[in-house]
């Protein structure tokens, strides 16, 4: 999947875990919480931009490798994890563990839906696992999972610490309906795009290049 798609559906599936946080943790913690998800979902792929470099040319980095495995998801979840090191709230490390963990997860999760697949636990299988339901640049997957992946996570700050009935019958509308219509659709459908402003805003790879 593209950058939109990876953050997308990383905010989709997220939610009822932000939602279920906000009752331990405050809201500061939450939208730190959320803005790693979405820096960390899109770290894998620096390995496609290392592999066409001559750093890639001498370490023999590829895509889809180290940076899309289990191993490589417990590194970031530390990582983020570790920013929380003056805090003594148990809730509050395991959170940010959670923001790097699952952003490569949930990254890898996009992957295996493409052709390619990936290979999440090195060693252990034997070949990528892929389930080839659509291509990474289908439109429709990219901008379907996108459009209701923020939607999921808005609904879920307009109603912090509000058990109200509204956002179970929104949760059930997004997951139960549009989430498998958005995926049969793209199932059935071909359309590629292969530039888009949003993947390049949502990649801190192409941050770093504009910014040094």
């Amino acid at each position: 999947m593209k950058s939109e798609g990876h953050t997308g559906l990383a905010l989709l599936l997220s939610a009822p875990l932000v939602l279920g946080a906000s009752y331990v943790v405050s809201n500061i913690v939450l939208y730190a919480f959320v803005a790693l998800l979405i820096i960390f979902v899109n770290i894998p792929d620096i390995d496609y931009m290392l592999s066409r470099s001559f750093i890639g040319g001498i370490t023999g980095i590829k895509h889809r490798g180290f940076t899309h495995t289990i191993y490589f998801a417990f590194v970031c979840g530390i990582l983020s994890a570790s920013l929380t090191v003056s805090s003594q709230a148990i809730s509050v490390v395991t959170l940010m563990f959670a923001s790097g963990f699952l952003g490569v997860t949930l990254h890898c999760l996009g992957d295996v839906v493409t052709p390619s697949g990936i290979k999440f636990i090195p060693w252990v299988q034997q070949s990528d696992y892929s389930l080839d339901l659509f291509n990474y640049n289908n439109a429709i997957a990219n901008i379907g999972f996108f459009l209701i992946g923020f939607v999921s996570i808005g609904i879920v700050f307009a109603y912090l610490r509000q058990p109200r009935i509204e956002i179970l019958g929104y949760w059930i509308s997004l997951y139960v309906v549009f989430l498998p219509i958005i995926t049969v659709t793209s199932i059935k459908t071909e359309i590629r795009y292969n530039t888009s402003v949003l993947s390049r805003f949502f990649n801190p790879i192409w941050w770093l290049r504009k910014l040094f």
